[in-house]
């Protein structure tokens, strides 16, 4: 009946809960790089808006990603910080040609913010941790009941 009318009858496999690692990034990368653009036009440096839009968007990224891409964005919050900041402060103030002049004027905001950029990435880390255990019990759990039933 149902090659008939065209329909699959094969089972799937369910799709994967969240977004692939590449879209994860990518909202991690956009929010730091909008509140960077914010801050630089508002306070003329990088400052609250930046580091909170930097925060919460690597923290939705380790939230909102599929599992199989979790190492990638546990492993990426620095990359992030350093791509947002060069790119909102290229965007914005046009630094004078050359590399070292892009470099500092990346590296005089970034520096200080070393401890936030740690923080993001220790909780970025305990996110995809705790996701991971919490898989990991799940398929346990699964696994049993399925044995039991058998």
């Amino acid at each position: 009946m149902g090659q008939e009318t065209g329909e699959d009858t094969t089972s799937r496999a369910p799709r994967p809960w969240g977004l692939p690692w590449p879209v994860a990034l990518l909202l991690a990368l956009a929010a730091s790089v909008v509140g960077g653009l914010y801050d630089l036009r508002v306070s003329h440096g990088l400052d609250i808006p930046f580091t909170a839009a930097y925060g919460l968007g690597s923290v939705a990224a380790a939230g909102f990603v599929r599992r199989r891409g979790l190492f990638v964005v546990m492993a990426t919050p620095p990359l992030v910080m350093l791509a947002a900041a060069t790119l909102a402060v290229y965007l914005e103030n046009r630094p004078a040609p050359g590399l070292s002049s892009l470099i500092f004027a990346v590296a005089t905001p970034v520096v200080p913010r070393f401890p936030v950029m740690a923080g993001t990435t220790v909780a970025v880390l305990l996110i995809g941790t705790a996701r991971l255990l919490v898989a990991r019990r799940h398929n346990r759990a699964e696994s049993s009941t399925a044995a039991g039933s058998s």
